[in-house]
């Protein structure tokens, strides 16, 4: 059986020697005062840390509500090493490369169609750059074990990073309000008329998010 996670680190020495710069944490927390510029070793570690993960030189997609998943295996057009806990597996997808800190939210006023959701409100976050970090794969989070479920080391996103994951946030904030049965055709062809008139998306662009949109809205208990 092909193991997809064969060389992927786990351990301070691991990281370390990818040359990624780690920080030690307790929980989520960073340890070290001044963890931002502290060049951490292996000493800085002990069993009772976790591996904080800086995100200097790299992009982390942190995202905990299941549609973000559903959509991103749609619109991320390079791969990408993919972790997570059991209970949530594949939440992070992270990319070598720096993009700019975002977090993706629905408006407070649709709380009410957000609560049964992790986060809530919050669709996705693109953590990046220096002042971010990420509890990594070799850590416990909340008693589970955080993991590496597809290893293909830290490769530059090749395409529009940006308009890619706006693709994913949007596309999660429609389908958390896509409507019930023998209201989705209107509801789909007014999607298409604001991208459209608002954006300068291709038809063919329009036409697959609208098909995407509809294929994975669907919800579990229909």
């Amino acid at each position: 059986m092909t193991n997809f996670t064969d060389g992927a680190p786990t351990t301070p020495d691991g990281y370390l020697n990818l040359g990624c710069e780690i920080t030690p944490c307790k929980g989520k927390r960073p340890l070290l005062k001044g963890w931002q510029d502290h060049k951490a070793d292996k000493g800085d570690f002990n069993k009772e840390t976790n591996i904080g993960l800086k995100m200097t030189g790299l992009t982390d997609i942190d995202c905990d509500n299941h549609f973000v998943k559903r959509f991103a295996g749609k619109y991320l057009l390079s791969p990408a090493s993919t972790f997570g806990r059991k209970s949530n597996p594949n939440s992070h997808y992270i990319f070598s490369g720096e993009s700019d800190y975002k977090i993706y939210s629905m408006p407070e006023d649709f709380a009410e169609y957000c609560k049964a959701y992790p986060h809530g409100n919050t669709l996705l976050e693109v953590r990046s750059g220096n002042g971010h970090q990420t509890i990594a794969p070799g850590s416990v989070n909340e008693t589970e074990k955080v993991e590496w479920h597809h290893w293909v080391g830290f490769q530059k996103y090749v395409g529009d990073f940006k308009k890619d994951v706006g693709k994913i946030a949007l596309s999660t904030a429609l389908a958390i309000l896509y409507p019930s049965k023998g209201q989705r055709d209107n509801y789909c062809s007014a999607i298409a008329g604001v991208l459209k008139n608002h954006t300068e998306w291709t038809a063919n662009e329009i036409d697959i998010f609208v098909y995407n949109l509809a294929v994975f809205s669907a919800k579990e208990d229909e």
